[in-house]
């Protein structure tokens, strides 16, 4: 050992066997570094614990001497403890928690999701698992409203904006409802969340999980531009930095059991719930895809929020015996069939007539009457074989005798008389009721005979199974009696002419009409069987979303006691950590905020300018050439030099984010086009310092790979071509970390850049389908005209100083006079007074951007 440094000669053949499970640790990249030597072998393993900076040239000094070791970039490593022979070995492996059956840590993944934010009226897209990503962007897609957002997610460090302003700031003109919402995930995991109400002026925030620190052109204005570039020096912010706490020692170590035993329950009780789960989609033969099984959660029984006096109608044995039942269904059933009325052919208002009608008897002998009724269809037909005037008989041909012309001509009056023609209506009315009768029991047959269908059919299916049938028996019964009544009233009056026989017949019309309503609504009941019948999928589906609904409530109410005792866990291990943070907010040695304010910015400045530009730490001033700058930092800062320098501020504010050593881990950087108005070294310079950006566990902003610190999360959103693609080819992001908002009329995504180098292909499809009129340009084309013509200057001719050169290489070497005044000024923005440029002046500047790419990469055109 020497210098804190333990080196270990481990024979690589036998550092297998020497891994045994004594004593082990875990430890991260800020606390361990590990140098190899070259080659396949690994001679010598070396670890220095603490690191510290003299433990750390030593080690270097060792292994630059003894191998030329390089450098690995490792996050999690395992050290084991061998001892052999009175001596103590130290043995370190990668990834040993997949040797040792632990399961290795899993990164999540990013994921952005809004609705009706600026331009964006529906964006659900997830990122990558690495904690940087950059989002590459077109102008007026809703870009700068995402870093916006992300800059006011926490309600307690809003700056120049209050809640009650957020609303008309973020929401869409085009939200219906005149809210908005944002969100941001890591996983199934909220890490920040704001609602937006434009109606009642209000904000709903949620603890974000971060500390988001947004440089933006809001974070400009209100730092700088708002104080003419002077900075602020009045800071009393203090930092918790930590000292020896034995209070706090003894309740990060309680903290530390509960969380294992909350990890043991926890892993016990999703063990269960996986098993009874399995159970229920074997049971009810359950897809996967099932909505209500999907939902189905172990993390719903511990919800807080969700209620836990759910209804269950039915129980999962009942429901299970349903699915059974459902499942012996015939394969062809029958039907109940509706009843189908077609009225009862009843004149209600000529019998009501009849039967009050008084008519007075014929003056027809007695006689002659009793003849006629015993058969008075035969006295009819006879009769009409006749005439007055005939005197022979027509069967016969031999001559009537004056009794017989008599008796005829008496017959005659008797069918010509009232009382004859009544008795006829009657007569009608009384074969009309009959019939009417017989639809009665038409009517029954086949009501009878559907509710029986229906009875047998709807034990198949639960849905129904609580429904009947309308009962249609009744009401024929009420009708029927009152045609018996009706009947009967006719017979009577065809024996006594002369008298009343009305009566209420108004019942048996209304019944009808109720008849006809119940008969629709057992139509109707009869169709939906029909449709689960024709449809059982539905049904099935039904079932097992009801028996995943019962599964959930039984759950929950037989593992009752263990979810209270992991949710007890979980509270008391949430106040324990409440009680350390405050420990750790409260206690300890206090760093100056403002000291480390100034000596970030004083390394930031020192980075990008050299001795250009120093800072006065006293005075909080930036100097010029070590002088103060007389006309101030607003009129002698060139443009470029501005957004330089409130990037450098940006960073240092970082140390004005945090109370403690221990939030430095939890800043969340967010960065929305930093590089604006810079010139290509510029922009290059704060590619590398967001690549080399490390914040260590003390607080110290440095810009050192080999330090061992971590990387801080970092979001980068941007729509300048150059800035991407140096971010990309140098390696700032990962390349699996590369994005691109794509807009969409009522969804925006977030496409992978991982195969490109740069959004040029689309921008340059765009240019040459409005250049060849197969698309109208836009508010957003001449952006594109410029990153066109500006790619194929910074990759074809790098040489050429600046873009104003190229303009002229391209008239005095290619013949290519860029005559649109739209490439050199629309795309970065004009005057409010400015007239508005012609469409036809766009499309002109997208030809002449043609020919530039004609000229230097022709085949880029054939690929579009």
């Amino acid at each position: 050992m020497a210098g804190g440094v333990w080196l270990v000669q481990i024979p690589l053949a036998q550092s297998q066997e020497w891994l045994v499970k004594q004593h082990r640790h875990y430890l991260t990249a800020s606390q361990l570094n590990l140098f190899q030597s070259k080659g396949e072998e690994l001679p010598f393993v070396a670890i220095a614990s603490p690191i510290s900076g003299e433990a750390m040239r030593v080690l270097t000094t060792i292994h630059a001497e003894e191998n030329s070791a390089k450098s690995l970039d490792v996050e999690h490593l395992w050290i084991d403890k061998f001892i052999t022979d009175s001596k103590e070995y130290l043995i370190i492996r990668r990834n040993f928690s997949n040797a040792m059956n632990t399961p290795a840590t899993t990164k999540p993944t990013l994921k952005i999701s809004a609705t009706h934010i600026g331009p964006i009226m529906s964006l659900d897209a997830p990122l990558s698992k690495n904690k940087q990503n950059l989002i590459f962007a077109r102008n007026g897609t809703g870009k700068s409203f995402l870093a916006r957002s992300l800059r006011l997610l926490d309600e307690d460090s809003l700056e120049g904006v209050t809640p009650k302003e957020m609303p008309e700031l973020l929401v869409s003109e085009e939200a219906p409802s005149k809210q908005g919402t944002f969100q941001l995930y890591e996983d199934q995991d909220c890490i920040g969340s704001i609602g937006l109400n434009c109606l009642s002026q209000s904000v709903s925030f949620s603890a974000p999980r971060y500390i988001f620190h947004v440089f933006s052109e809001d974070y400009v204005d209100f730092h700088l531009r708002q104080k003419s570039f002077e900075l602020d020096g009045e800071i009393k912010h203090e930092i918790i930095v930590g000292q020896e706490n034995l209070t706090l020692d003894a309740k990060e170590s309680e903290v530390a059991s509960k969380k294992e035993n909350l990890e043991v329950a926890r892993r016990n009780f999703d063990e269960i719930f996986a098993a009874q789960k399995k159970k229920l989609q074997d049971d009810f033969s359950i897809n996967a895809s099932l909505g209500g099984f999907k939902s189905l959660t172990s993390n719903a029984f511990l919800d807080q929020s969700q209620s836990s006096d759910e209804q269950q109608p039915k129980t999962l044995v009942e429901l299970l015996a349903d699915f059974n039942k459902f499942k012996s269904l015939p394969n062809d059933p029958k039907m109940p069939l509706a009843t189908e009325l077609d009225g009862l052919g009843l004149d209600w208002d000529a019998i009501s007539s009849s039967l009050a009608k008084i008519t007075s008897p014929s003056s027809v002998v007695e006689e002659v009457k009793s003849k006629i009724a015993a058969d008075p269809s035969f006295f009819r037909s006879g009769l009409k074989l006749t005439t007055i005037s005939a005197n022979a008989c027509p069967f016969c041909t031999q001559s009537l005798t004056e009794a017989a012309q008599l008796a005829l001509s008496m017959y005659k009056e008797y069918f010509e008389d009232a009382e004859a023609k009544e008795k006829d209506t009657l007569v009608l009315l009384e074969r009309s009721v009959k019939t009417a009768r017989s639809k009665l029991t038409a009517w029954r047959t086949r009501y009878l005979t559907a509710k029986s269908n229906f009875d047998e059919l709807k034990a198949f299916f639960p849905s129904v199974q609580d429904k009947n049938v309308e009962d249609e028996s009744a009401v024929l019964d009420v009708i029927d009696a009152t045609l018996v009544s009706i009947e009967k009233a006719l017979a009577s009056k065809q024996l006594d002419l002369s008298s009343d026989q009305t009566i209420p017949i108004e019942n048996a019309a209304s019944e009808y009409d109720r008849l006809v309503k119940i008969c629709g609504c057992n139509s109707r009941l009869f169709a939906d069987l029909d449709n689960l019948v024709n449809n059982s999928s539905s049904e099935r589906k039904s079932i097992q979303n009801d028996a995943c609904k019962a599964f959930s409530i039984e759950f929950g109410k037989n593992k009752s006691a263990d979810i209270d005792a992991i949710m007890l866990l979980s509270q008391q291990a949430l106040k324990l950590q409440s009680e350390i943070d405050e420990l750790r907010r409260t206690q300890g040695d206090k760093a100056d905020a403002r000291t480390r304010v100034a000596e970030t910015f004083t390394l930031l400045l020192k980075r990008f300018f050299g001795t250009k530009y120093t800072f006065d730490v006293l005075k909080f001033k930036v100097l010029r050439e070590k002088k103060s700058m007389a006309r101030g930092g607003d009129r002698t800062l060139s443009d470029g030099e501005k957004s330089v320098m409130a990037f450098c501020y940006f960073i240092a504010q970082s140390h004005l984010k945090v109370d403690s050593n221990d939030d430095y881990s939890r800043l969340y950087f967010v960065f929305d086009d930093p590089v604006t108005s810079m010139s290509s070294d510029y922009v290059y310079s704060i590619v590398q310092t967001l690549k080399l950006l490390r914040i260590s566990a003390a607080g110290e902003i440095e810009f050192n790979p080999k330090s061992g610190n971590p990387r801080p999360r970092m979001l980068v959103l941007t729509h300048n071509n150059y800035f991407y693609n140096v971010a990309s080819s140098n390696g700032a992001i990962p390349k699996s970390g590369l994005f691109q908002l794509v807009p969409g009329t009522t969804q925006h995504t977030l496409a992978s850049q991982k195969g490109f180098a740069t959004p040029h292909q689309q921008q340059l499809k765009h240019v040459y389908d409005v250049s060849i009129g197969k698309a109208e340009p836009d508010f957003m084309t001449p952006n594109s005209i410029r990153s066109v013509v500006e790619s194929m200057w910074k990759f074809c001719r790098p040489d050429v100083v600046d873009f104003g050169a190229f303009f002229e290489f391209l008239i005095d070497e290619c013949e290519i006079e860029l005559k649109s005044v739209l490439i050199n000024d629309l795309s970065h923005g004009g005057k409010f007074d400015d007239q508005p440029h012609k469409s036809d002046d766009i499309v002109e500047a997208a030809r002449e951007a043609i020919a530039v790419v004609e000229w230097f990469a022709e085949g880029q055109l054939k690929h579009l």
